[in-house]
């Protein structure tokens, strides 16, 4: 079994890549939750499905809150030059 540090994200990605394209695809939710555990455990062999759902929905609010903080820096520099 690998580190979780170190690639808890990659899997993490990697899952939630697996079940966007499975939904692409047009299967269903529950085999594309399936997709999505299969490509985590190429990780993680040993991760259970609530490992997994925790894993991504912890990927999801990091980037949403990192790419929130790019538009609110964009938008701070924005003003301040304005107000100059």
């Amino acid at each position: 079994m690998e580190h979780l540090g170190t690639s808890a994200p990659h899997a993490a990605e990697a899952a939630i890549a697996a079940y966007r394209a499975a939904r692409r695809a047009k299967a269903s939710r529950i085999v594309a939750d399936d997709v999505a555990l299969a490509r985590f455990r190429a990780f993680f062999p040993l991760a259970t499905v609530n490992d997994c759902r925790f894993r991504m929905r912890e990927y999801l609010a990091h980037t949403r809150m990192v790419r929130q903080r790019a538009i609110v820096r964009a938008a701070y520099a924005l003003e301040l030059a304005v107000s100059n």
